[in-house]
C-alpha cells in the first residue's frame, strides 16, 4: 500500500488518496517449432527437440511422442532427449510428431524430419558414360576403367562394341573413369582423357 498526497493550485487544503499496486502476472503459452536431424544409414542419432521450442520455463517442459516413424524406432530419455534408430537398409526421409507440456498443462506440437543418408560405401549409384569410336573400324570393344584415384583405376567393366556404358559406383566422393579400344587382334590401346564424376 502506498499513500499519495494531491494538492490543488492555489488551494491550500489538501488530500491524500491511497493507491495499491500490484504486479500483473505473465504466462507465456509453450511454442512447439519444427526439427530437423539426420545421420548416415544404419547409424542412431540422438539429439533435443527442445533446443528451439520456447515456453515460460523450459526446464519444466514435458516432451511426449504422439506418432512414431515411419522407418525407425524412436526413445525418448528422462532427459527429453530422443533417440532415433533407421531401419535397417533404410535411406530417405522419416519424421513424427511430438508435443511439449508446461506445468500449467499448456501444449504445443510439431514435426520432426529426419535424413537418413547413404553410408560410405553402402549406396550404389548409376552413371551413364558415353565416348567416341573415331573413324576406325579395328574394334572389337571397350574397357572402362574406374577409381576413386585419378590414374589409379581398380576395375575395368568390358563393353562389346558399343560406344555407351552404364556403370555402377558405390559411395559418394569424387569417380574417375577412363577408356581404352580393344582391337580384332586383341591390342589394348592406351587410356582415354580421364573423365570426373563428383557425387
Amino acid at each position: 500500500m502506498a499513500s499519495l498526497t494531491l494538492v490543488a493550485c492555489g488551494v491550500d487544503d489538501s488530500v491524500t488518496v491511497d493507491t495499491t499496486s500490484e504486479a500483473v502476472g505473465s504466462s507465456r503459452e509453450p511454442v512447439a517449432n519444427p526439427d530437423a536431424a539426420s545421420t548416415v544409414e544404419g547409424q542412431e542419432v540422438v539429439f533435443s527437440v527442445l533446443d528451439n521450442d520456447t515456453a515460460e520455463d523450459i526446464g519444466a517442459v514435458s516432451v511426449s511422442i504422439l506418432t512414431q516413424a515411419a522407418h525407425g524406432a524412436l526413445f525418448l530419455g528422462l532427459d527429453n532427449m530422443v533417440t532415433y534408430v533407421p531401419d535397417a537398409s533404410f535411406t530417405g526421409t522419416d519424421s513424427f510428431l511430438y508435443q511439449i507440456t508446461d506445468a500449467n498443462g499448456a501444449i504445443s506440437t510439431a514435426m520432426v524430419s529426419i535424413s537418413v543418408d547413404c553410408g560410405a560405401i553402402s549406396c550404389t549409384y548409376p552413371i551413364q558414360l558415353s565416348w567416341s569410336a573415331g573413324s576406325t573400324t579395328d574394334v572389337s570393344g571397350y574397357y572402362v576403367y574406374h577409381g576413386e584415384i585419378s590414374g589409379e583405376y581398380v576395375e575395368k567393366v568390358w563393353v562389346d562394341g558399343d560406344t555407351v556404358a552404364e556403370f555402377t559406383v558405390s559411395g559418394l566422393g569424387t569417380h574417375y573413369f577412363a577408356v581404352t579400344a580393344v582391337s580384332l587382334s586383341g591390342i589394348e590401346s592406351s587410356y582415354s582423357p580421364e573423365a570426373v564424376v563428383v557425387l
